[in-house]
């Protein structure tokens, strides 16, 4: 049946968007979800980088320490989604959403600035993982030459102070770069790491193929890792490029271009200076001796005599 008045009732709006515009936009919010979840995974590489700090059995207790680290993590983010969602938090300029849950839970009184106390000082101590780290890296690069020596060279205080000083420099002009603002830095900083979680997996496969290694169970679980990781560092380029990933895009070719070009120059150099081949038999010279005197004594026959052994 169809109602006489039907062509005047209100007619149902057509939708702004196309059903296919939501479904893109929605495939697009859960990538940058996903991307910003992997940024909280960011730490979890310097219990990896430490294993050889542990004391014995290292990779059980470096096990057991990841497996914690990842619990606290995961107990922290739950726990702040429960009180995002409780206290109807938003994000909005002028103040972090974690401070906004502070002042509604425990006021804007001592407690306040006792935990904002305590979140910095956690801060400045994992800001020092980069220089207890990256100077260790990179004497290990000066030892393959892959960057200049002076790296591996430790000083007075027994650290590699070359390495701290060129971070200090860098990280300075980042943070001028950022304009202080450490949110922008930190796509750059998951993308660096996920970058190394994906690459190592199959070249250690790779390795233990090469020296004649079963590539059982354990191949195949590493080729899974590396190829999970390396989704997650697609996504992060895709979804943060023009929030500052272009720049790891750029950098890290640099860097490879830079390394290649310290080795090609160390090897030129072991290739003239013979370095690791037995040399041929010394060449005997007869060496010119000028031995200038301005009286004649016993000090001038000594002076002499030394002339004639180096001649």
């Amino acid at each position: 049946m169809i109602h006489p008045w039907a062509s005047e009732l209100p007619r149902r709006a057509k939708p702004r968007w196309p059903h296919t515009a939501w479904r893109r936009s929605s495939v697009l919010l859960v990538l940058k979800a996903f991307s910003a979840g992997c940024s909280a995974l960011t730490g979890v590489e310097a219990i990896a980088n430490g294993v050889p700090l542990f004391k014995e059995p290292r990779a059980a207790r470096a096990k057991r320490t990841e497996l914690l680290l990842g619990l606290i993590l995961g107990a922290m983010l739950l726990g702040l989604a429960v009180l995002t969602n409780k206290f109807h938090v938003v994000p909005r300029s002028g103040e972090t959403v974690l401070s906004q849950i502070m002042v509604d839970a425990v006021g804007r009184h001592w407690a306040y600035y006792f935990v904002s106390l305590v979140i910095i000082l956690v801060l400045a101590l994992a800001a020092n993982t980069s220089f207890g780290g990256l100077p260790v890296l990179t004497s290990l690069l000066s030892r393959d030459g892959y960057l200049p020596h002076l790296f591996g060279v430790r000083d007075s205080r027994l650290v590699f102070g070359n390495g701290v000083w060129v971070l200090t420099v860098f990280s300075g002009i980042l943070l001028v770069a950022v304009d202080g603002n450490t949110n922008t830095l930190i796509p750059l900083f998951a993308i660096g790491v996920f970058i190394g979680f994906t690459f190592p997996r199959p070249a250690w496969s790779c390795i233990g193929v090469a020296r004649g290694s079963p590539d059982g169970v354990a191949g195949r679980r590493s080729r899974r890792r590396a190829m999970v990781t390396a989704v997650a560092t697609i996504i992060f380029l895709f979804t943060k490029f023009v929030e500052g990933a272009w720049v790891v895009v750029v950098a890290i070719p640099l860097l490879i271009l830079l390394f290649n070009r310290v080795n090609a120059y160390y090897a030129r150099t072991v290739r003239q200076l013979g370095i690791g081949k037995v040399p041929g038999p010394p060449i005997r010279k007869r060496t010119v001796v000028v031995v200038p005197v301005t009286n004649v004594s016993r000090l001038t026959r000594l002076a002499l005599s030394e002339g004639h052994i180096v001649g």
